[in-house]
């Protein structure tokens, strides 16, 4: 798959994926979600998508505003806090306490995350809910949960088992829709709204 660099700023990374070939699990649709236990599944129904590694960040730094520009913020009042794991991929991720909320630019409709343990997905659009999985994942330090969703949405939270402070969650790296830059907005919108030239 080609990856393609959408990084603004020195220490962000990401890339945008279109998906391949699906190989693997999915869950029947509950309320208009499917979740996925594969990447490769997960990123043929998501289409593009961006990545998130938290390897742009260094180990320790509380996660907030520092990936605005790829479309999302985490926005929860637990500290997400990188660090340095051998459960993770690339040996860093987040610790998000009882739950970590990211809030995104725009309303998307796949979001997902290789993670160790159990997570759980809740998601919104603005403070409507929109839908939430069962509990995804198991026992051990590498599992890959996607959500797709039939309604947009652009709030999601994740939590663990107990949903509390003592049973933190953690997660490894993130996926989600890829969300338009502001700049390619406008110039998509300028273009829809243009006049017609008379031949």
């Amino acid at each position: 798959m080609k990856l393609v660099t959408l990084a603004r700023r020195p220490y962000l990374g990401a890339s945008v994926v279109t998906a391949g070939v699906a190989i693997g699990w999915t869950s029947p649709s509950l309320g208009g979600l499917t979740t996925y236990s594969s990447i490769d599944t997960w990123s043929t129904a998501a289409n593009q998508f961006t990545t998130i590694t938290f390897t742009e960040v260094p180990a320790f730094t509380i996660v907030t505003d520092q990936y605005l520009s790829l479309g999302v913020e985490f926005t929860d009042d637990d500290l997400n806090v990188t660090g340095l794991s051998g459960g993770f991929l690339d040996g860093a991720g987040v610790n998000g306490l009882a739950m970590i909320e990211g809030t995104f630019g725009s309303p998307i409709k796949a979001v997902a995350f290789h993670h160790p343990g159990f997570l759980k997905f809740r998601l919104y659009l603005g403070d409507t809910f929109v839908g939430q999985t069962g509990y995804l994942g198991g026992g051990g330090p590498s599992f890959f949960s996607g959500v797709v969703s039939t309604q947009w949405f652009d709030r999601m939270q994740v939590t663990d088992v107990l949903s509390d402070p003592i049973d933190p969650v953690f997660v490894d790296n993130m996926y989600f829709s890829t969300i338009p830059a502001p700049g390619a907005s406008c110039v998509l919108l300028s273009l829809l709204v243009r006049p017609r030239r008379r031949r």
